[in-house]
């Protein structure tokens, strides 16, 4: 749930940002994106994956 929502909430206003020129899309992650500790994986595996779609959102739309 937490990748699969930031996910389509981007996509959703990602299009309307690059029609009018600009925007913003904010997503919380946490530091456990970083750091993985022994019981966490699944929780830091989402985390993680939400600050690489963040960087690949990032990364899509330069310039545009």
């Amino acid at each position: 749930m937490n990748v699969e929502a930031a996910y389509r909430v981007a996509y959703t206003f990602i299009r309307h940002f690059v029609e009018q020129g600009f925007g913003h899309v904010i997503n919380a992650s946490s530091v456990m994106g970083t750091k993985v500790r022994p019981t966490a994986g699944v929780y830091s595996g989402t985390k993680f994956a939400i600050e690489a779609l963040s960087e690949a959102l990032r990364m899509e739309v330069a310039g545009t």
